[in-house]
């Protein structure tokens, strides 16, 4: 027999509707006590009892970690990386910069030396901020990496996005990139310099959409 979300345990629903995806594999027992002390709280007979079950041969705690897992489980729609495209003005300063300290300074130089130093280290850190950053759209948020000093991902969930706008100049146009600016209660978050920004703007959309009619749905069933 295969029943879907909203089993009925002595005419008392499974309250899972309030838990806040997604939740950690770490945090699964966490989730499936919470569920089992709701019923338990609700029905005179139980979990455990299956005396006044609508379904006796369903076992109950196989169904309250299906569940659990299910609501657990993150969907990876689609994983962004940024371009390198993005900082074309700070190559073409940097290039100058690079020419005067051959030309006009010198490599023998102190101020040459100086000039090539920290053009050196900004080109470095420019590399390693793009290809370090990451951002992912999920069916439950985004995900949201930036720069060689972050190993984890901050997450932004859909239910707290307030608005999204995009940030793009004319070169930027002309090369189809631009940075989206997820915006929050207490927070914002970029994603810089990704391709077709439009596009990545109409996707979270979409999956916020699709998200609100998920846990929209779910709670009538409960």
């Amino acid at each position: 027999m295969t029943v879907q979300p909203g089993i009925v345990c002595s005419n008392y629903k499974v309250q899972v509707a309030n838990l806040n995806p997604p939740i950690g594999r770490s945090r699964l027992p966490t989730a499936i006590d919470g569920v089992r002390q709701r019923i338990s709280a609700r029905s005179p007979t139980g979990v455990g009892s299956t005396k006044r079950l609508k379904f006796p041969n369903i076992n109950i705690e196989f169904y309250l970690r299906q569940l659990a897992a299910r609501i657990a489980e993150m969907k990876t729609i689609q994983s962004i990386k940024p371009t390198i495209r993005q900082y074309w003005l700070t190559f073409s300063i940097l290039a100058f910069a690079v020419f005067l300290a051959f030309e006009a300074f010198g490599v023998t130089t102190i101020t040459g030396q100086s000039i090539l130093s920290v053009s050196g280290i900004l080109t470095v850190h420019i590399f390693l901020s793009v290809f370090t950053s990451k951002y992912v759209v999920t069916d439950h948020g985004v995900l949201i990496r930036n720069g060689p000093f972050l190993r984890k991902f901050r997450e932004v969930t859909y239910g707290e996005i307030h608005s999204i706008t995009i940030k793009q100049g004319r070169m930027q146009k002309r090369f189809k990139i631009g940075s989206l600016i997820i915006r929050t209660e207490s927070v914002s978050r970029v994603l810089n310099g990704i391709k077709h920004p439009n596009q990545t703007k109409e996707l979270i959309n979409r999956e916020k959409a699709a998200e609100y009619e998920r846990r929209t749905l779910l709670r009538k069933m409960l």
